[in-house]
């Protein structure tokens, strides 16, 4: 998933959605090297945070000596929370263009069939169904907004059937907020490494 759909994974869920009188919202999105911290919750809970209390209760039970090689090995694992993109001018321009949103979403989830609606210059929001096709079943609803050229908030909730995330057979609600703020105009070693987590 490049810069775009990444940054605005929860805006732009639109597949098969019909963009209804959306212009082009503002601001327009520096270019440059911005960093982004997301928050999923599976149920109300912090997917990432349960993961590290089961890891921090295997270590408790082994010896030192190897808790303190894993407590090592583990401290230098990425945070999968936060990531470091760097976004082009041509990035940009598609960022705020809903119809563009909606084109690269339709490409990658083929079972929704949302309304995408602008509500102001700076915000999008969407709402509709998923077929479970691609993991999301029933109601999905989330929205984009453009706090200024440096910042930007996106958020989507819904119900997810994919095995990966529910490790059941009944769906669970997944809950995902994302805030992205531009650091820096050079992308240094990003610009041609292409985006990393931290």
């Amino acid at each position: 998933m490049n810069h775009p759909q990444r940054l605005l994974f929860g805006a732009c869920l639109s597949a098969a959605a019909a963009v209804s009188q959306a212009q082009t919202i503002t601001p327009q999105p520096e270019p440059g090297l911005w960093r982004s911290h997301a928050t999923t919750l599976v149920d109300g809970r912090d997917a990432q945070a349960d993961i590290r209390k089961q890891q921090e209760a295997v270590l408790a039970q082994l010896p030192p000596e190897q808790r303190a090689q894993m407590e090592s090995t583990l401290e230098s694992e990425e945070d999968l929370r936060t990531t470091t993109d760097c976004i082009t001018a041509d990035d940009a321009a598609l960022m705020i263009n809903p119809q563009a949103l909606l084109a690269e979403a339709q490409q990658s989830m083929s079972g929704c069939d949302l309304q995408i609606e602008q509500n102001g210059k700076s915000r999008l929001a969407f709402h509709g169904t998923c077929s479970g096709d691609h993991g999301f079943v029933g109601d999905m609803r989330g929205d984009l907004e453009m706090i200024s050229s440096r910042e930007m908030r996106s958020s989507f909730s819904g119900k997810s059937n994919h095995a990966a995330t529910a490790g059941e057979d009944e769906p669970v609600l997944i809950e995902h907020t994302e805030v992205s703020k531009w650091i820096a105009a050079d992308c240094g070693a990003l610009a041609t490494q292409g985006n990393t987590a931290e």
